[in-house]
């Protein structure tokens, strides 16, 4: 199953380049790369477990949930 579930992953992941460095992470700095990455991609979820990105709730229309609330939503 874990072999599916990477291929899935794969098969619908784009490659990104942010363009637009943002400093809205204060705490931990080093995890705006992933609104970065989040914001070029056009995403509508950030998927993560993260304390620093969950207190952020939602950044530019891009929901951000634990994967345990995303499997809910699903």
């Amino acid at each position: 199953m874990k072999n599916l579930l990477e291929y899935l992953i794969l098969e619908k992941s784009i490659i990104v380049i942010p363009d637009n460095k943002l400093e809205i992470i204060k705490d931990d700095p080093d995890d705006n790369k992933f609104l970065e990455a989040a914001v070029q991609g056009k995403a509508e979820f950030i998927i993560s477990q993260d304390k620093h990105l969950l207190k952020i709730i939602e950044y530019e229309r891009i929901k951000i949930v634990h994967p345990k609330d995303f499997i809910k939503m699903i």
